[in-house]
């Protein structure tokens, strides 16, 4: 299972965004954060990671499960 994790910087801890069985898919979703978010990019690598000018962050990673 992949998964795009937000980190809000040093606000708390991380926490699963959007998850799926196809990296495909999650893929696509960063993508769409980031045309989303197009005024507010910092960084952004493809199938990776999209860092916004406030310092907070989505990664992706590949995750065994979810906790609630």
């Amino acid at each position: 299972m992949w998964a795009i994790i937000f980190d809000e910087g040093n606000c708390g801890r991380p926490e699963v965004h959007y998850a799926s069985n196809f990296k495909t898919a999650i893929d696509k979703k960063l993508e769409d954060l980031k045309n989303e978010y197009s005024d507010f990019v910092f960084d952004y690598v493809e199938g990776d990671c999209l860092i916004l000018k406030d310092d907070s962050a989505y990664y992706v990673d590949k995750v065994m499960a979810i906790l609630e």
